[in-house]
């Protein structure tokens, strides 16, 4: 996830200094691994998909880590941060 971080989120508009792991632990799975980071808006949301559609690497780094992850098995989802 830190190599994905240097050579495909260094060219997006998310800083991924500030980018969180997760992996499970007691109930969860232990082979889920969860990235959370904090945008402004769904329009940073929508930057980020369209610049990361565009970086040449982040397909080939997809490619690399077939074997490790299921085909499909990916999702995305966008959460509410209450104050």
């Amino acid at each position: 996830m830190k190599e994905w971080d240097r050579e495909v989120g260094a060219q997006t508009n998310i800083d991924s200094s500030k980018m969180r792991y997760y992996s499970g632990n007691v109930g969860a799975r232990e082979a889920e691994i969860q990235t959370e980071f904090e945008i402004e808006g769904l329009g940073d949301l929508d930057d980020f998909f369209q610049k990361i559609s565009k970086v040449e690497i982040h397909a080939d780094w997809g490619k690399k880590m077939s074997e490790y992850v299921v085909s499909g098995s990916s999702y995305w989802e966008v959460l509410h941060v209450i104050e």
